[in-house]
């Protein structure tokens, strides 16, 4: 083989592998980037089973979880005797009819009431409707 055709084949090589190389890393960002996203808790949402075992957390736990911070304003109901805010969840949906009269699937609410406002306020109870 020549020597500059030879030269050429191995600039050829370096070249591709560098790209390769380039392209894997990321592809890998981008993979690890998204499932980092879709592991962040959507605001305003809790899961089935964070609804079910909030019993005993405090509100600054639930909103940890919940990723919102939970003021008078987003309270459904606030009162001397306590505090309760609904939570749309994430993993349950019950199925339903729309205004057309089309099934549809709308998810479910996870309803917790807490002793008071307070952030160290503990769950008293919850309710999934």
């Amino acid at each position: 083989m020549p020597e500059n055709v030879q030269a050429f084949n191995n600039t050829l090589n370096q070249g591709i592998k560098s790209l390769n190389e380039a392209l894997a890393s990321t592809q890998q960002t981008t993979s690890t980037t998204a499932t980092q996203s879709s592991k962040r808790a959507k605001s305003g949402y809790l899961t089935g089973a964070q609804c079910q075992n909030s019993l005993g957390k405090t509100k600054a736990q639930i909103e940890s979880m919940s990723n919102e911070t939970l003021t008078n304003q987003r309270a459904y109901a606030l009162s001397s005797m306590g505090a309760t805010y609904n939570f749309y969840l994430s993993d349950v949906s019950k199925r339903s009819v729309d205004l057309a009269g089309k099934p549809k699937d709308y998810p479910s609410i996870c309803s917790l009431t807490l002793e008071s406002n307070k952030a160290s306020a503990k769950v008293l109870h919850w309710n999934i409707i």
